[in-house]
């Protein structure tokens, strides 16, 4: 299912009140690691840093930060390479930074990218002017909310003019053009699974599965478990590194952003953790291991032995957490009690092209049952998003999550409400035959918490 432009307003973010940082125009001898403001000749604003070490006879890559709805070229800087963000967990600090103004005028002098000619236009004249300015290799987009949407709109448009994009809390407008000139072209979708202003589930059925029925083979999703929709420099630098992983040419920077991938980084700015990049960083080692899409050819043999050697660490993960999941999951999937189901479908999408995973998951006929849940899960995606009767939703609930239970991106407060809506089941009128069935949510929701601390003990024990 693709996002229609109902979904498209969605909440400000992070906004401050101050005017940003000091004018300047920029220059290659301005000092690095400072940020500076200014505006293009279409008069878009933007907030520029240059990395340590920059110099005008050595290109550097560039990221360019596109906001959300309520933002304006304040945005991405706030949210993602000010002083704070920096010291804690640095979006791509080797780029060049850059954080614009949306194409459009919004509400109370903020900006909006909206999806029309004009602001595709106006954001390619922005691109060849900025990259005037600068000494600029390849250029990364990484949007947020609104401005995730754009970047793949803008991509399906001008795919040559980029390396890479992520495309954070998204999905894909259903008038954009996406098909086979983007098959180049890295595209990558973020989104934490309790976003309750745009679906998770909008990322993989709207955005990567999507794509993909398009024909286009680089394209991946990187999931933020129990994470809302906020901003997230970690993770954004995560799925630009996958980009310039799969877009790159060199083998030794494929070789270590593969390895940065799989790395602990930590609890981030927001105190938040979660497991590596096994996904993103297997489908990397096979471009240096002559098995996946866009290998490399005169691979050194140093890099293969090490890419080698790092692919069958992740493949001997992946093989620890088949182990624990085959104890519950042998050869049927359904929900039981001291089932991890939490992990079966979490590591079915962090673990996406690693073999021993892969084999496993096809053994049980995963996907093939989570296809059959898609089918049936739209009428409880409906009850949550426009009734408003509790007893309503509840019932609704009780009676297909027993055929829904793989599909990840239900209501981000569905549990607690469920629980909330049991007890006052009398007060609410709910049905007796539906509060009967409530034994089968539970069974649903153990499965998740159980799922969720056996999986955090696996990945916490990686070493990487």
């Amino acid at each position: 299912m693709v996002l229609f432009a109902s979904l498209l307003l969605v909440l400000p973010l992070a906004l401050q009140a101050d005017d940003g940082p000091e004018s300047k125009v920029p220059s290659a001898d301005a000092p690095t690691s400072t940020p500076y403001q200014s505006s293009s000749k279409g008069d878009l604003r933007y907030i520029w840093q240059l990395p340590e070490g920059y110099s005008a006879e050595e290109p550097r890559h560039m990221t360019i930060i596109l906001h959300g709805t309520g933002g304006d070229y304040r945005w991405g800087y706030w949210n993602n390479f000010s002083e704070r963000h920096m010291k804690l967990n640095p979006l791509r600090s080797n780029d060049i930074l850059i954080s614009v103004d949306g194409t459009s005028p919004g509400a109370n002098d903020s900006r909006l990218f909206l999806g029309q000619k004009n602001d595709v236009d106006s954001f390619h004249d922005f691109l060849v002017e900025i990259r005037e300015q600068f000494a600029v290799d390849k250029i990364f987009l990484y949007g947020h909310s609104q401005g995730s949407f754009f970047v793949v709109h803008f991509a399906a448009e001008h795919p040559d003019m980029l390396g890479g994009v992520v495309a954070h809390a998204s999905g894909v407008w259903n008038w954009s053009k996406v098909g086979r000139k983007m098959k180049d072209l890295p595209v990558l979708f973020l989104h934490g699974t309790a976003d309750p202003v745009v679906p998770y589930r909008q990322s993989v059925g709207g955005g990567r599965d999507y794509l993909q029925e398009k024909g286009l083979d680089l394209v991946a999703l990187l999931r933020m478990p129990g994470y809302n929709h906020w901003p997230n420099s970690m993770r954004a630098s995560e799925g630009l590194d996958w980009c310039e992983a799969m877009a790159s040419d060199n083998p030794a920077t494929v070789l270590e952003l593969a390895q940065r991938l799989t790395q602990h980084k930590g609890a981030d700015s927001y105190q938040y953790e979660t497991t590596p990049a096994f996904s993103l960083s297997r489908q990397a080692l096979k471009r240096l291991l002559g098995d996946g899409e866009r290998a490399l050819e005169g691979v050194p043999e140093d890099i293969a032995h090490q890419a080698g050697k790092l692919a069958e660490a992740i493949e001997a993960q992946g093989a620890k957490v088949v182990k624990v999941l085959s104890k519950s999951y042998g050869k049927k999937i359904a929900l039981a009690k001291k089932a991890p189901l939490g992990m079966l479908v979490a590591v079915r999408e962090d673990y996406r092209g690693v073999a021993s995973v892969e084999e496993w998951y096809t053994s049980i006929g995963y996907d093939k049952l989570l296809k059959k849940q898609q089918k049936k899960v739209q009428k409880v995606h409906t009850a949550w998003w426009k009734s408003e009767d509790p007893a309503e939703i509840f019932e609704v609930t009780v009676d297909l999550i027993d055929d829904t239970f793989l599909v990840e991106g239900f209501s981000w407060n569905m549990k607690a409400k469920m629980e909330e809506w049991h007890k006052s089941a009398k007060s609410l009128k709910i049905d007796k035959k539906a509060l009967a069935k409530y034994a089968t949510f539970e069974l649903w929701a153990d499965g998740w918490d159980l799922g969720n601390k056996e999986y955090t003990k696996l990945w916490k024990k990686w070493k990487d």
